[in-house]
């Protein structure tokens, strides 16, 4: 026990010093920081470590050593560990649930007026007003293809701006600077299209300025939108629908995960004022401090929202190549692919045209990935996510310079 308390110490110390040292306030922790833990039923407590599957002991290192928490279900589900349907079936079946906690750095300065931005809030902003730029232009050049096809000639830079893509996406609560666009009575769409038409419009305009920086050889936005009009127009055999559809999910991908951080942020910036207005009462009963810890002060529905599957492995790997955040601050419950997670950072970066390298362990995931043996991957939970990296690695580079400078880098290693 006092082993336990000793490391969580040295933890929380670690955490604190990362969190200082941030350019930004954060509620960031390190992968090596958090201390997960699994939950054991306690009618299965005999050899519950054995049912453990083989992939989640693989993985386990990349963790500090987990804790183990016991109880019945009752017990469970009455702490702030209480488990979903989906975790319920396998903890009734006595195998034991991996659980990773969600930090929450109070922030002094959150009780000083309006809540500042946290840094995955900004780069996820900054990553989704790309893709509108982006997905817009080829939008409208798949429209001009398909007149062509159709034996007519379109221009796309004459096919009004943004009004194509606005129509085909809608996310519901989605944040914006100016009123709040409500759906319709059907809710799966704008009450007003103007008002939502202004919304991409205003993030249009952000990420003219940013894709320049982000884009290859790109030195004005004009040049950006040649790229890629040039690009879809040179896909002949493109199956215009299916990439429409591929274009229009990678904007409401983006925009849920921008409304999911602006969400949490938000409600964790309330939290901090509220819990600071407890540490600050004293209890006039007694001439002592108030001790907050008695009061429960995040309600249920908070918790919920700040530990919720709010995103499948595939759609987090998708979201750190396009904006390059630490997913796991998004959404935790996929943690154990943070190896991949980080490998779609880096090849998005690479996508900018940043050239990088790779250490043994992400040599020893891309070999797996792109030049498998036999041409077979080997089993995964997170296959999904294995099947985009090696999508994404194929984009950046041609398969046969990936064999070669993969093959060079192992005699390196």
């Amino acid at each position: 026990m006092a082993k336990s308390l000793h490391r969580n110490k040295v933890l929380l110390e670690r955490t604190r010093a990362t969190i200082d040292q941030s350019p930004r306030p954060t509620d960031a922790l390190l992968i090596d920081l958090v201390a997960p833990f699994f939950v054991v039923h306690l009618d299965h407590l005999d050899g519950w470590a054995s049912r453990i599957d083989a992939e989640t002991l693989q993985r386990l290192p990349l963790f500090a050593r987990p804790n183990v928490l016991l109880g019945t279900e009752e017990e469970i589900q009455r702490s702030a560990c209480a488990l979903d349907p989906k975790e319920r079936v396998q903890f009734r079946a006595g195998i034991p649930v991996f659980k990773v906690p969600v930090p929450i750095d109070i922030r002094p300065q959150a009780s000083r007026g309006g809540r500042t931005k946290d840094v995955i809030e900004i780069a996820l902003r900054e990553a989704l007003a790309v893709e509108v730029f982006r997905c817009d232009i080829e939008l409208r050049a798949i429209e001009a293809l398909r007149a062509r096809r159709e034996g007519r000639s379109v221009d796309p830079t004459d096919i009004p701006e943004i009004s194509t893509l606005a129509n085909m996406v809608w996310v519901n609560d989605f944040p914006t600077k100016g009123r709040k666009v409500k759906a319709n009575r059907k809710g799966n769409g704008p009450a007003d299209s103007d008002a939502w038409c202004d919304v991409f419009k205003a993030l249009h305009d952000e990420g003219r300025k940013i894709a320049v920086a982000r884009t290859v050889g790109a030195s004005r936005p004009e040049e950006v939108q040649r790229a890629i009009i040039a690009d879809i127009f040179s896909q002949g055999a493109l199956e215009l629908t299916a990439a429409a559809s591929k274009i229009t999910r990678r904007v409401e991908l983006m925009m849920r995960g921008y409304r999911e951080a602006t969400r949490a942020t938000e409600l964790k910036h309330k939290f901090s004022k509220r819990q600071r207005k407890h540490l600050a009462r004293t209890d006039g009963r007694r001439r002592k401090a108030y001790d907050p810890t008695k009061v429960e002060i995040m309600t249920k529905r908070e918790h919920s929202i700040l530990t919720q599957n709010s995103f499948s492995a595939k759609e987090l790997a998708e979201i750190a190549f396009l904006a390059d955040v630490d997913v796991n601050l998004l959404c935790m419950s996929h943690v154990l692919a943070s190896p991949e997670f980080a490998m779609a950072r880096k090849l998005g970066r690479w996508a900018q045209g940043k050239d990088l390298t790779f250490d043994a362990r992400e040599i020893f995931l891309l070999d797996r990935l792109v030049v498998p043996e036999n041409g077979r991957r080997p089993p995964s939970v997170f296959a999904e996510v294995h099947e985009l990296l090696a999508d994404y690695a194929l984009d950046v580079m041609p398969f046969g310079a990936w064999r070669e400078r993969l093959a060079a880098a192992r005699t390196r290693h």
